[in-house]
């Protein structure tokens, strides 16, 4: 019977009702700033609408968030693509610099497309930027492309590091 007594105890704990988590606007705004920059406008009803639970789970997993608007976006950075082997072998780029050489062209920004920053340089402007973090893990905040200019010419020196010659 002590066996038993335990075990009828665990099974109550487990089926009594689990934790819901509060649904009012001011709990989610709590949330929303404790996990971001605070709330933007519509951010509280999604989150209603997805649920608390469901929003926190998306953000320790934003994997697992459909985004074909990005995915897009990141369509045209090869490197995604390359296989542990390939970066091996080619080495990994520390970091990078860019010059912008000329104006006179519409549209061929530099797309950082994961933070939504996009960079159009004039003539003598240069960006420089550390492609990994300290820890040497690739820093994918600075994945980017060059895009083609809409109308004219664009002219950009480009400097990459890597940890080995290429």
């Amino acid at each position: 019977m002590k066996r038993v007594l335990p075990l009828i105890v665990a099974v109550i704990a487990l089926s009594g009702s689990a934790a819901t988590f509060p649904a009012d606007d001011a709990a989610i705004v709590h949330v929303l700033s404790r996990t971001g920059f605070g709330p933007r406008p519509g951010d509280v009803e999604r989150v209603k609408s997805l649920g608390l639970q469901r929003y926190i789970d998306e953000q320790l997993h934003p994997e697992r968030i459909p985004d074909s608007a990005i995915a897009s976006r990141l369509a045209g950075l090869t490197t995604l693509g390359m296989s542990s082997q390939q970066i091996a072998q080619d080495g990994q780029r520390i970091f990078t610099f860019l010059i912008y050489l000329n104006e006179g062209f519409e549209g061929g920004e530099t797309d950082f497309p994961l933070i939504g920053l996009r960079h159009q340089g004039r003539i003598g402007d240069a960006l420089f930027f550390w492609n990994v973090k300290p820890t040497g893990a690739v820093d994918r905040d600075t994945l980017h492309a060059g895009l083609p200019p809409a109308t004219g010419q664009k002219w950009l020196f480009s400097q990459w590091v890597r940890d080995r010659p290429a």
